[in-house]
């Protein structure tokens, strides 16, 4: 991810109140997208387009802000997966000083890059226990299923289909459709597989709760050089913080706590608020 210039943060106390507004807007406009889509509409991209633009801008001033908005405990729905996926992975890009150019590229794959699962049969997607080898191979058609529902659409362009299609692959090969070794994973793709699996971990799923930020952390860090790049993955860490914005803490004093806010350069001391 090339080097972009300096960006003036604003606080996070004033952009939590921006973010609030997008991200809710966010959610009520790719539940919509998504179930025309599965009704069998062609994908109209106008209003995820016009959401990346403004999802890309909140980011931009203060990516803690809406990064924090993805800590709720929400079931994982298809649109909500996508919205928080793309949270993450555009404040994962910032992080690495990616340019602001590039960020509404990948705030909207990340919008779209679970698309294909409306292909995917509603009683695998709720499946409590462990799926199937079929029911394993149907789940992993949806990125082809995604290329084929956007391709050649207007406003789609070769990068974001290439983030789509590549997002389940892994560092040592394993990943699908293609197995594609790392340096062969263009570096959006990167950053979308690590939230993508991070995204999935903090929300319910049919066969367990919402893991804890940093529980998630922890376990997304156990498949170092297996499924992602251990500096990879030490970046995303830097990135969310020790205590990532919206964990639930304990304080010394017995009270109780939720971060609101990071301070990069205290990772072991975030700010906290009191909640009982």
């Amino acid at each position: 991810w090339p080097e972009g210039p300096g960006r003036r943060e604003v606080p996070f106390s004033e952009e939590i109140v921006v973010a609030s507004r997008i991200y809710t807007r966010a959610l009520t406009v790719m539940h919509g997208f998504v179930e025309a889509v599965r009704r069998g509409e062609a994908p109209d991209l106008e209003e995820p387009m016009a959401l990346a633009d403004d999802l890309a801008a909140s980011l931009t001033r203060n990516c803690r802000a809406a990064v924090s908005l993805t800590a709720l405990k929400r079931r994982s729905h298809l649109h909500v997966h996508s919205v928080n996926t793309a949270v993450i992975a555009a404040a994962f890009g910032l992080h690495l000083d990616g340019p602001t150019a590039r960020l509404r590229c990948l705030v909207l794959t990340g919008l779209l890059h679970d698309l294909g699962m409306v292909r995917v049969s509603e009683r695998i997607l709720a499946k409590r226990g462990r799926l199937t080898p079929f029911e394993q191979e149907e789940v992993r058609k949806h990125p082809a299923e995604g290329l084929r529902l956007l391709q050649n659409r207007p406003g789609v362009t070769d990068a974001l289909l290439k983030g789509l299609a590549e997002h389940h692959e892994r560092f040592d090969g394993s990943g699908y459709p293609r197995k594609l070794p790392y340096e062969r994973q263009c570096p959006s793709s990167r950053i979308l597989a690590i939230a993508d699996v991070y995204a999935a971990m903090i929300s319910e799923r049919p066969y367990r709760g919402a893991l804890l930020p940093r529980e998630a952390l922890k376990r997304i860090y156990s498949l170092k050089d297996r499924e992602f790049f251990s500096e990879d993955l030490a970046q995303f860490i830097r990135c969310m913080g020790i205590f990532p914005v919206g964990s639930f803490v304990r304080l010394t004093d017995g009270r109780y706590a939720v971060v609101p806010d990071a301070d990069p350069d205290k990772p072991l001391f975030p700010p906290v608020k009191v909640s009982f």
